[in-house]
């Protein structure tokens, strides 16, 4: 009975608040490190100079914990690169993490970044090589086609900006176990204020 009653949509009488849809999309996964955390990662990978086979091992293991994660922690990477929804960063950040550096990595394990996202985020991600001469997309602009690939994902990111603005933080500052000296500490500042005065004398 208790299945039942909760598979079927309870009807709102008059005069009541809408109904919360019967499944928020509120799972960010079971990674210890949450999209902020992978985005400054990413972030500092990017910013890397040189990026060497470290750097670009980093990056390539960042993005297939962001691709294993739930939707939700994915358009959370990319709006937290987003700096808090502007289209012209992420449109820059996509352009880095789409042709970032793997010259370090066999090429057996080299990843395609923009198939990677694309099948994860279900928005199409631009190559590079498409835009080039001789492929198919040769006349248009690569830049504004990641442009509107940016843009798309951020109309998706609105359930992860209302949890983040729910979710609040709080660092509660952590009293002293013992707020005075132990004996051979005070001993060690005494023989320093010592040795101070007498070189000051």
């Amino acid at each position: 009975l208790l299945a039942e009653s909760e598979s079927k949509p309870r009807r709102a009488r008059s005069g009541d608040a809408p109904l919360p849809a019967a499944s928020a999309p509120f799972d960010l996964g079971c990674s210890l490190l949450g999209p902020m955390e992978v985005a400054v990662l990413l972030q500092s990978g990017l910013a890397a100079v040189p990026q060497g086979r470290q750097v670009q091992q980093n990056q390539r293991m960042l993005l297939e914990l962001c691709v294993s994660q739930p939707p939700l922690f994915q358009r959370g990477v990319l709006y937290e690169l987003s700096n808090n929804g502007s289209s012209r960063v992420l449109t820059n950040h996509l352009l880095a993490l789409l042709n970032y550096k793997q010259d370090a990595i066999r090429p057996e394990a080299r990843l395609d970044v923009a198939d990677l996202l694309t099948t994860a985020l279900g928005i199409q991600m631009p190559r590079r090589a498409d835009f080039m001469a001789g492929g198919i997309h040769a006349s248009h602009s690569y830049i504004l086609f990641v442009n509107r690939a940016a843009k798309q994902v951020l109309e998706e990111c609105a359930p992860y900006v209302a949890l983040k603005y729910w979710v609040q933080q709080v660092e509660v500052p952590a009293p002293l176990i013992r707020a005075e000296l132990v004996p051979g500490a005070e001993r060690l500042v005494a023989v320093a204020e010592r040795a101070i005065s007498d070189a000051d004398a």
